[in-house]
């Protein structure tokens, strides 16, 4: 990955202050407001299926009232 400084971001998803960002050297940018993390390829999609999977464990889980 070059230096982030040079590259040009395209917003892939956002919510607010969360968004996620690609840009042209092939890194992805997790915004988290004022945190950002920086990763290539390879760790975002394993951050993504991370993510799904604690999201389908919660879905199963009985809702407490």
């Amino acid at each position: 990955m070059e230096d982030s400084r040079k590259c040009q971001r395209n917003v892939l998803a956002g919510n607010g202050p969360l968004r996620i960002e690609s840009c042209d050297c092939g890194a992805f940018h997790l915004i988290l407001g004022f945190a950002t993390l920086r990763m290539d390829r390879c760790a975002f999609v394993e951050l993504s299926d991370v993510i799904a999977d604690a999201m389908r464990r919660l879905e199963a889980r009985p809702q407490v009232h």
